[in-house]
């Protein structure tokens, strides 16, 4: 059996599994006893072999792991080594370094740990498949992987990776137009009258490449706290074909506000009660988008989701209200002209990434909207 579980759950308990079971060299994972050397050579081996997986569909690659390509009889094929290093973390420093200026474009939300087992310290990293391949090598070689390891690339095969990128953005953007579809149609996870509506979405990009399939069976599915509508105030839970919802809705069904999560990942937050009844502040919604992308990225993280994951937010049937850009002075408000501002969607790379920076553009946009330079 191969790594499962989350990176940050990644042990020694891991690493002697894969030691014990003897598990085998494949498409996703690749041992070598040593770091890579200083010398040109090894460090063209080492890129070649990170980027391959970026091109591929991701996988390990773990320093400190010996192979004995002809065992004996009742000799082990695979035993721990270790690295041989006074310094870890300035390995790690180098080994980030080299992926970071060697490779174009830089492939993102890469993982690097090393893990002590027996005295011996072994170094993993973790490279996700890329939505931005194919990577190439400073030196202009591509490489992906097939069961039988890396191979090099030629014209048609690079091709062919420009063009499933291009697939990937376009199922993305196609995703978040049929469920905001859905939701304009009000045949969305629950009815949410006429009113205006504030959308997120958060689309792991794994949903449409290696795409898991939670479990999700109650709200005792969650790690931790189940996931709870944007706003405040009581709200019940259900299962549905898509997968987990809580939700509150009025009776009459006037306003409602909702969280849905995908057995795929994705989660989609909707609220008709910030935008209502026909105005809304844009001066704190940095902190109020903010708090909510916080709170349900950690619902994917506790769930095992991986970046890197599309963040994206929606306002619909919003033409006619006033934006205001300063506390409770309603006097100071600006039209909005458009019936629905869908904005361009920003890319979390990793979870320790800064919020009020990347979701800045989006904040942004929806000032300029109405005139404004940015949203304070």
């Amino acid at each position: 059996m191969e790594i499962t579980e989350p990176f940050a759950s990644i042990d020694q308990g891991t690493i002697q599994r894969l030691i014990d079971n003897q598990t085998s060299e494949s498409k996703t994972l690749e041992y070598k006893r040593d770091l890579p050397e200083a010398t040109d050579q090894g460090k063209q081996r080492f890129l070649a072999a990170v980027s391959s997986f970026a091109n591929a569909s991701g996988g390990y690659l773990i320093f400190g792991i010996s192979e004995n390509k002809e065992p004996a009889e009742g000799e082990a094929r695979y035993a721990l080594h270790g690295i041989e290093s006074d310094d870890t973390d300035r390995e790690v420093l180098r080994l980030k370094q080299l992926i970071t200026s060697e490779i174009d474009p830089r492939i993102p939300a890469i993982d690097i740990k090393p893990v002590l087992i027996d005295d011996k310290t072994v170094l993993i990293l973790k490279i996700p498949a890329s939505w931005s391949s194919p990577h190439m090598l400073k030196s202009g070689k591509f490489y992906s992987r097939t069961s039988a390891g890396k191979q090099k690339l030629d014209v048609y095969e690079i091709r062919r990776l420009f063009l499933d990128s291009e697939g990937l953005e376009n199922k993305i953007q196609q995703f978040r137009s049929d469920r905001l579809a859905k939701i304009l149609a009000d045949e969305a996870t629950v009815k949410m009258g006429n009113e205006a509506k504030f959308v997120i979405h958060l689309i792991p990009l794994q949903s449409f490449s290696n795409a898991p399939n939670l479990e999700l069976k109650s709200h005792e599915s969650f790690p931790g706290d189940y996931p709870k509508p944007m706003g405040n105030g009581a709200c019940t839970w259900k299962i549905n074909i898509e997968g987990f919802a809580s939700y509150s809705q009025a009776q009459d069904q006037s306003h409602a506000t909702y969280v849905q999560v995908f057995r795929s990942g994705i989660i989609e937050a909707a609220t008709s009660t910030y935008l209502s009844p026909d105005r809304f502040p844009v001066y704190d919604l940095p902190e109020r988008l903010k708090g909510h992308v916080r709170r349900y990225l950690g619902t994917q993280k506790d769930l095992g989701i991986e970046c890197p994951i599309v963040v994206a937010l929606s306002l619909l049937g919003v033409k006619g209200h006033e934006v205001y850009n300063g506390g409770r002075d309603f006097d100071d408000t600006y039209p909005v002209e458009r019936d629905n501002l869908i904005i361009p969607e920003v890319l979390l790379e990793d979870f320790d990434q800064d919020l009020s920076t990347l979701l800045k553009p989006i904040c942004d946009y929806v000032a300029n909207s109405v005139g404004l330079s940015e949203a304070h």
